[in-house]
């Protein structure tokens, strides 16, 4: 969530150095504990 929150990274650059094969896969986990989507979740923040 901090990388949300404090960078400009895209979703994808953000999963790959999380350790995620894939965007998707990513955000498909990130929705399952927050019950929204990384990109939803930034915008949040503004």
């Amino acid at each position: 969530m901090k990388l949300l929150r404090e960078t400009d990274a895209t979703i994808a650059d953000m999963a790959a150095q999380v350790g995620y094969e894939t965007q998707g896969k990513f955000s498909k986990a990130f929705k399952d504990v927050t019950q929204v989507l990384p990109t939803e979740y930034r915008k949040m923040q503004y």
